[in-house]
């Protein structure tokens, strides 16, 4: 009986003893783990439509290894088939009243005059509340009465916040939450922020007068009014993607760094050796 009860013991031992250089083989083992990280992902949306020109993303990402490989993945808005994308002066997915404003601005202007590689001044401007980023129906960046007004009149409307006329249309621009309805909603964002200044502006500065060239003829002129009239409210209807490789940086830090007109998708998909 005695026997049996020290074989037991030993028997104990030894599986104790297998399982625990088991575990030190296994955790010495390299192993691949991969994954992917969204580090931008707007997706089409209103606020696509505020990020101008070529945009430029750039971070410091950490993965769990120092010898890590990755591919980066970016996505641009692209157009129909037919549409001139070049009438997207503010390449921010959809031609309206902001590139009229824009082209109006650069009208006359020639590639041998100082004006031709002069930068916008034209800006937005934004309200931040409870998280969200909302502009004030009236625009002038600051919200009183005639917001209210606004919104006032055009109480119960429904609206199209995303279609190209959306600026152009008054009762649209008084769907302050871009939820398809001037109802209540809208009236609590003014009223929260009321005699109130915006605290968020943005600016066309990346955007040159020689960018209203839509023909490329070294004049801004009536042709170039011709190409933007016909091309009018179309809207990017996809995302064009590119890959590029992870920069290592060592100490398991990874930069990505990206640019392009109407940037809007940033992706990193990564393979890891862990030991």
């Amino acid at each position: 009986m005695r026997i049996v009860k020290i074989l037991a013991v030993l028997a104990l031992g030894i599986t104790i003893l297998t399982l625990a250089l088991n575990y030190f083989v296994s955790a010495a083992t390299v192993t691949a783990v991969s994954g992917y990280l969204i580090l931008l992902d707007q997706k089409v949306s209103e606020n696509d439509y505020l990020y101008l020109g070529e945009k430029e993303f750039s971070t410091i990402i950490y993965l769990p290894s120092t010898n890590a490989e990755g591919i980066v993945t970016y996505c641009v808005f692209t157009f129909p088939e037919g549409v001139n994308e070049n009438a997207d002066i503010t390449r921010d997915g959809k031609i309206d009243y902001a590139d009229v404003y824009l082209l109006t601005q650069a009208y006359g202007c020639k590639k041998d005059q100082p004006c031709w590689n002069e930068s916008f001044k034209f800006e937005q401007c934004y309200f931040t509340y409870s998280g969200r980023r909302f502009q004030d129906p009236s625009r002038d960046c600051y919200i009183n009465e005639t917001d209210t007004k606004i919104v006032s009149k055009h109480y119960g409307k429904k609206t199209e916040p995303y279609s190209a006329s959306c600026e152009m249309d008054e009762s649209c621009r008084a769907d302050v939450n871009k939820d398809g309805k001037v109802d209540i909603f809208d009236v609590v964002l003014l009223g929260a922020n009321f005699n109130r200044y915006a605290n968020e502006f943005v600016n066309y500065a990346q955007i040159k007068k020689s960018n209203c060239d839509l023909n490329k003829d070294g004049e801004v002129d009536i042709f170039d009014v011709v190409i933007l009239s016909i091309n009018f409210g179309q809207v990017a209807n996809e995302q064009k993607c590119y890959t590029q490789s992870l920069t290592n940086l060592g100490d398991y830090k990874y930069k990505v760094s990206v640019k392009g007109k109407g940037l809007h998708y940033v992706g990193v998909s990564y393979k890891a050796s862990m030991v």
